[in-house]
């Protein structure tokens, strides 16, 4: 599931399991292409399961993580922007 995790965060828009058959693989090309998302049936279930056991932080990103750290320290906005080389904006 890290793996679908990390693809998803990456900007996949659907993850197809290697052993899926024909018609799925098939299935989710299309469903990409007409900008929709598509994973594996049995994806959804153990995805749902993965992220209720785990906590907030633990679904954050390491950028994220740093983030929340700064703001924890009491940094500002632009002094969290300054350390990580980002625009206040973001």
């Amino acid at each position: 599931l890290e793996y679908v995790t990390q693809a998803v965060r990456a900007g996949a828009s659907g993850y197809v399991l290697k052993d899926s058959p024909a018609a799925e693989i098939i299935q989710a090309i299309g469903a990409v292409l007409e900008g929709k998302t598509f994973f594996s049936a049995g994806l959804g279930a153990r995805l749902i399961h993965a992220s209720a056991t785990q906590s907030p932080i633990e679904r954050l990103t390491p950028r994220e993580r740093d983030i929340l750290d700064a703001l924890a320290e009491g940094l500002s906005s632009k002094q969290i922007a300054q350390r990580n080389d980002l625009s206040v904006r973001t």
